[in-house]
C-alpha cells in the first residue's frame, strides 16, 4: 500500500466518521424531542388521572359519611325503643314481669 492509498483510506474513514457523528447527533436530538413530548403527555395524563381519583375518593368518602350517619340514626332509634321498653318492666320478688299498661 502506498502513501496515496493510505491517505485515501484515512480520508474515507474520516468522512464516514463525520457522517456517522452527524447522524448520531440528529438521532439524539430527535430522540430527546420525542422523549420530552412523551414526558409532557405522561405528566398531563397523570394529572388528569390524579384529579379523577381525587373526585372518586371524595365521592366515596361522602357516601360513607351518609351511611355512617344513617347507621348512627338507626342506633339511636333502637336505643330509644329499648329505653321505652325498660319502663314497662318491673322487678317483683326477684322475678321480672311485664307490666300491663
Amino acid at each position: 500500500m502506498n502513501e496515496q492509498d493510505r491517505q485515501f483510506i484515512e480520508a474515507l474513514f474520516a468522512r464516514q466518521g463525520d457522517e456517522f457523528r452527524q447522524e448520531l447527533k440528529a438521532t439524539s436530538e430527535s430522540f430527546r424531542q420525542e422523549l420530552q413530548a412523551t414526558s409532557e403527555s405522561f405528566r398531563q395524563e397523570l394529572q388528569a388521572t390524579t384529579e379523577e381519583f381525587k373526585q372518586h375518593v371524595s365521592s366515596a368518602v361522602e357516601i360513607f359519611g351518609h351511611q355512617v350517619a344513617l347507621l348512627a340514626e338507626g342506633h339511636h332509634a333502637v336505643l330509644d325503643k329499648l329505653e321505652g321498653l325498660e319502663g314497662r318492666f318491673e322487678a317483683h320478688h326477684g322475678i321480672y314481669r311485664v307490666k300491663e299498661s
